[in-house]
């Protein structure tokens, strides 16, 4: 399918097929739906008062829970699609729905998180319409605006993490638990948060709940952090010194080379619809890792020698049943997008 059948670009960012079966492209230049015969296509809107698309570049796309649609965008924004009234949607409630958000993460009750490194972040709610409350250092909730990371911990209590400090909240309550350390990532396992520091540090929280307690210090000082992932009791951390694991068990820290077989630099992760794992270093190569057991499986998607045309790699991967460790990776369940490098 290209743009002579329809399509606005050629260009296909993402694609996504939602709870009525629609399959949903989102392209450079603007986002198209496919009902299986012909293509319905949204672009912005020039009158200043419509809800409509907000970018024709489109980045990434998932569904919520209740049936709407968030489309985020090369230019940090999110528009929302309403899939069964089929119209975009005012998502703040106040007007405020073109500010600037980069991530978002879908909370177990059905709440929306939307967050930028600069722009806090916010509290979506949907009932019978739709309200939403900041997060900014400006109204007192965040030690700053360079939001990091948001993630629940048990249903109703979420942690934001920034680069100055960890706010905890309860509802829209908000309660700042540090103000000097700068945050990267988070997991919850086994009733209890354990924070990553961007130098490398793991903490959680003290058992009074009082402040946070150092659990490991950092592998390398001045490493860069590139991604991290769970792994059963280990919690993966990929950097620009290689790979390490913390185990949440004991509590140390050590080399994850033997998962990959090899001590890979920089690794990017992304998560599958069977909840595995990618991780992929713009070495034209990806490993893919069984989230049930760590079984790893190396493949070579781009030629070594075509690596050096391009500086963006993202991939965006379906797994369907078969064979290889349960799973079979063919062209058609993995879509590669590259940049060309540009001179």
């Amino acid at each position: 399918m290209t743009i002579a059948d329809g399509l606005p670009n050629n260009s296909v960012r993402y694609l996504l097929q939602d709870s009525k079966g629609f399959m949903w492209l989102g392209t450079l230049n603007g986002l198209s739906r496919y009902d299986g015969n012909s293509f319905l296509s949204f672009y912005p809107s020039s009158s200043f008062n419509t809800v409509s698309l907000l970018d024709r570049r489109v980045f990434d796309m998932a569904e919520d829970n209740k049936g709407f649609l968030w489309i985020s965008f090369s230019s940090e924004q999110f528009s929302c699609y309403d899939l069964k009234r089929a119209c975009f949607v005012d998502f703040t409630g106040n007007g405020e729905y073109k500010q600037q958000y980069s991530k978002r993460m879908f909370a177990s009750n059905g709440d929306v998180w939307l967050w930028h490194e600069g722009n806090g972040c916010r509290h979506i709610t949907y009932n019978n319409g739709f309200s939403s409350v900041t997060f900014t250092k400006a109204n007192g909730k965040l030690p700053d605006d360079d939001v990091q990371f948001v993630n629940e911990a048990e249903p109703g209590t979420l942690w934001i993490g920034s680069k100055k400090g960890l706010t905890r909240v309860t509802g829209n309550r908000a309660t700042i638990v540090n103000r000097d350390i700068a945050f990267y990532q988070m997991i919850y396992a086994g009733g209890q948060p354990y924070f990553l520091t961007s130098d490398n540090k793991v903490y959680t929280v003290q058992k009074n709940g009082a402040g946070l307690k150092l659990l490991a210090n950092g592998m390398i000082p001045g490493i860069v952090i590139s991604g991290t992932f769970q792994l059963n009791n280990q919690w993966i951390i990929l950097t620009s010194a290689g790979c390490f694991s913390f185990h949440l068990q004991n509590k140390k820290m050590e080399s994850a080379a033997a998962l990959f077989g090899e001590d890979i630099q920089l690794g990017n992760v992304l998560l599958d619809n069977k909840n595995n794992f990618w991780v992929y270093n713009h070495s034209g190569r990806v490993w893919y890792i069984r989230a049930e057991n760590g079984a790893t499986k190396e493949f070579r998607l781009i030629p070594a020698e075509k690596m050096g045309y391009i500086d963006f790699e993202r991939y965006h991967v379906c797994m369907t049943p078969v064979t290889l460790f349960g799973f079979q990776l063919t062209a058609t369940d993995c879509t590669l997008m590259t940049r060309p490098k540009m001179s």
